[in-house]
């Protein structure tokens, strides 16, 4: 069955399992830390007044995920959809984490395969996908994103980004404003990029990258 809460919840460190047909959960006061949890259809994490923390693998065919201050992973919190990653935050939103999704050797980082966002601060986000696709994403900070396949911006979709530093920790030395770095897979725009405050303000990492139309 389906998984709804509104108002407090407090899941201590263990795993409700990933058999659920969909999860909502808001968190109306303080912060939002969610374990291990999945479902066959969407998953939706808010935190209404506070930060919304990933301590394990979620795992939906959609997942939505809001704060009205940050998101993160912590160690071994990771996210994995075959549908669309969609977040909305104001303080930042940290996605890097990696941890063991599933039983025995499964191990694997973010399993995301299309990514939309919207922060006033950075956002940040590493991932294992055949092809990542960035839908509209909008960040007052920059934008940083590494796949270990391709990365192609969706047709139509816009890229916004108003960032002047590379945050600290991210796994990439940047010399200039657009950095690509050689990791197997390709990065394709159909979209548009805009930086109009920029000084580093996207960084974008794929095995190989090839650029082509947007703007």
């Amino acid at each position: 069955g389906a998984l709804l809460v509104n108002g407090s919840f407090n899941q201590a460190p263990r795993t409700m399992g990933n058999a659920f047909t969909s999860i909502d959960i808001t968190q109306t006061a303080g912060d939002l830390t969610v374990d291990a949890m999945g479902a066959t259809g969407p998953v939706s994490l808010t935190a209404l007044a506070g930060a919304l923390t990933i301590n394990n693998a979620i795992i939906g065919a959609n997942i939505n995920l809001t704060s009205s201050s940050s998101i993160a992973e912590a160690v071994g919190g990771s996210l994995s959809t075959a549908g669309t990653l969609t977040t909305s935050a104001v303080a930042g939103t940290t996605l890097l984490g990696g941890n063991a999704i599933g039983s025995g050797s499964a191990v694997e980082v973010n399993s995301v395969a299309n990514f939309v966002a919207t922060d006033s601060a950075d956002v940040e986000l590493g991932n294992t996908a055949t092809t990542l696709n960035l839908g509209n994403i909008a960040a007052g900070g920059g934008l940083f994103v590494t796949n270990a396949g391709n990365i192609t911006i969706a047709s139509g979709s816009a890229v916004a980004i108003n960032g002047t530093a590379v945050p600290t920790g991210f796994p990439v030395s940047v010399s200039g404003a657009l950095q690509s770095s050689v990791a197997g897979g390709t990065f394709t725009n159909n979209g548009t990029i805009s930086m109009p405050n920029s000084t580093y303000g996207l960084i974008l990492v794929a095995d190989s990258m090839t650029l082509a139309g947007g703007g």
